[in-house]
């Protein structure tokens, strides 16, 4: 979770989005994980078509099938 101004917070799973929409792999492998670690819900709910052109990733098929999505 990172919090923000006002005391809100925004998912790791949200952070991971708009990396992947930015093309930044790296830094969004590194929020999928965050959000695997952290136990973040929507996790269950993101689709690989939400990761643009991600989604056939090793890495990122690895973190789905860690929690049981194909």
């Amino acid at each position: 979770m990172l919090l923000v101004a006002g005391g809100g917070f925004v998912r790791p799973t949200s952070i991971a989005t708009v990396y992947a929409a930015l093309g930044d792999r790296e830094n969004m492998l590194k929020w999928l994980e965050k959000a695997y670690t952290e136990r973040d819900g929507m996790l269950n709910y993101l689709s690989r078509s939400s990761l643009s052109g991600f989604r056939d990733d090793p890495q990122v098929r690895a973190i789905f099938a860690k929690i049981g999505l194909q």
